[in-house]
């Protein structure tokens, strides 16, 4: 003879028909924000690290420029637009920044001075999500901004006193700038 086995289905409370579908509705907003948020800021990250690499890139590119800095200079700085614009998939403005120079004396033993110089790339990255926005960026929204800044030593240029047109009292000099220059 066959045993039947017999499967109690769980029954519902009939009191409790839409408590789990308000909880959902509750829940569903924050972990919305949570997910979005997460993803908002993979994307600001990646444009920094984007700025990053190229504002390092053209300033590794205008420490090896052959020439001085008024022949470099704004050949430095028009690379420096373009790497930035080119490098950025979620930037909400041209790019902005300037090149600059200094002179600066080497351990006195030496005697040496040497030029350095600084690469300021600045740009505004787009905020996707609105709540997020606010949280960030109450004054602008729907915008991120964004800095980065490399000093390199200019290769090649060692001399017996400091470069004549460039200042040596540790101030840095007249900028070479792109798309309407400082940050």
């Amino acid at each position: 003879m066959m045993q039947r086995s017999h499967v109690l289905l769980a029954r519902r409370d009939p009191t409790s028909g839409g408590q789990s579908l308000v909880e959902f509705a509750l829940v569903l907003p924050i972990l919305a924000l949570l997910l979005f948020g997460v993803i908002q800021f993979g994307i600001i990250f990646g444009g920094y690290n984007s700025l990053i690499n190229s504002v390092r890139e053209a300033a590794r590119y205008g420490s090896v420029c052959v020439g001085g800095p008024s022949t470099c200079g704004q050949a430095t700085a028009d690379y420096t637009g373009t790497k930035i614009q080119a490098s950025g998939f979620a930037y909400a403005s041209a790019a902005n920044g300037q090149v600059e120079y200094q002179s600066y004396q080497e351990p006195a033993a030496t005697g040496q001075w040497n030029i350095r110089m600084r690469v300021s790339g600045c740009v505004k990255t787009v905020i996707f999500i609105p709540l997020i926005g606010n949280i960030i960026n109450p004054a602008l929204p729907s915008r991120f901004p964004m800095k980065s800044v490399e000093t390199f030593r200019v290769e090649g240029n060692p001399s017996s006193a400091p470069v004549s047109g460039i200042p040596s009292d540790g101030t840095w000099g007249s900028p070479y700038t792109f798309g309407g220059g400082g940050c």
